[in-house]
């Protein structure tokens, strides 16, 4: 099992359309992929309606686990996808 916090930088945060673009990063692997949130909240990385139900907004920390055969590849890959903003522009830059 690895685990690494990182920090929401989108402006809206995991809203909709990003959830649903986060869940097919994470289907890409075959480990468990979990989002860990202060109020010991766990959501599935690979649900959309779990990740929904955090309510994740910029600036949050988060920690990202993952367990099983890709788990260090998995990591790398959600936890650089959740830092490059999950491919949305910025706005007003």
């Amino acid at each position: 099992m690895v685990e690494r916090k990182v920090r929401v930088v989108n402006e809206k945060g995991l809203h909709m359309r990003v959830a649903g673009s986060f869940c097919e990063q994470a289907l890409k692997f075959k480990s468990v992929i979990e989002i860990h949130l202060d109020s010991d909240k766990i959501l599935n990385a690979k649900s959309m309606l779990s990740i929904l139900s955090g309510g994740i907004v910029k600036g949050q920390e988060i920690t990202i686990r993952c367990k099983g055969v890709d788990e260090e590849e998995a990591l790398e890959t959600i936890c650089g996808y959740i830092a490059k903003g999950f491919g949305e522009k910025k706005e007003n830059s």
